[in-house]
């Protein structure tokens, strides 16, 4: 019977396979981390992009966007890392952000997904090092 290692773990289809393995490579727990980070950074972006879009605060919007953005990279969703770039770019030629409400909910829409994802590989990734011990 063979023992478990990291190298055991298969990561969701959902996430950019080849992205994780430059990233972490065999190294799961460190990818359980950057993954729970995810989800606490997305959680804070979340409340404070909502905040700013309801007070019309562009330049702060689009910091946050811009600081937020590598985080979808570094968890493997890379379709959702171009849509926030899209949405980066929207943010540098609106004036107000009343322009990018479609953009917004649409981008607030797939986070929302991107969570869900995250905290689903979290909770396999829990149960897999669990069994390691």
């Amino acid at each position: 019977m063979s023992e478990k290692t990291n190298r055991d773990f298969e990561f969701s289809q959902e996430l950019d396979s080849a992205t994780i393995a430059d990233l972490y490579g065999e190294d799961t727990q460190h990818a359980q981390e950057v993954f729970s980070d995810f989800i606490k950074q997305a959680d804070l972006f979340l409340e404070s992009s909502e905040s700013l879009m309801q007070d019309d605060k562009l330049p702060e919007l689009k910091r946050i966007v811009h600081k937020f953005k590598p985080m979808f990279f570094y968890t493997g969703l890379l379709s959702f890392y171009d849509q926030f770039q899209e949405f980066e770019k929207c943010c540098e030629k609106a004036t107000h952000t009343t322009a990018l409400n479609s953009e917004y909910k649409s981008v607030k829409k797939n986070l929302i997904t991107g969570k869900k994802i995250i905290e689903s590989e979290i909770l396999r990734l829990q149960a897999f090092h669990s069994t390691l011990l």
